[in-house]
């Protein structure tokens, strides 16, 4: 559970590192900063395991999922 914990207290401080990408149809998100991802773990002590990584990316697929959901969709 702690580890759950951990993604997610790392995801709440990574908010704004998500790259974006514009286009005819608008905004489209396409994934996370890595690079800043990993400088903020490193700067909150949190050490980046295979395991957070696993988790950081399911969080990374709903977040991508949900921002290019369209209205129709």
């Amino acid at each position: 559970m702690s580890g759950n914990i951990q993604a997610l207290f790392l995801r709440r401080m990574s908010l704004n590192c998500v790259r974006y990408v514009s286009g005819f149809s608008g905004l489209i998100a396409v994934g996370f900063d890595w690079p800043a991802v990993e400088v903020i773990a490193r700067s909150c002590n949190i050490k980046m395991n295979s395991l957070l990584v696993q988790k950081m990316r399911k969080l990374e697929d709903l977040e991508i999922r949900y921002f290019n959901k369209k209205d129709g969709e």
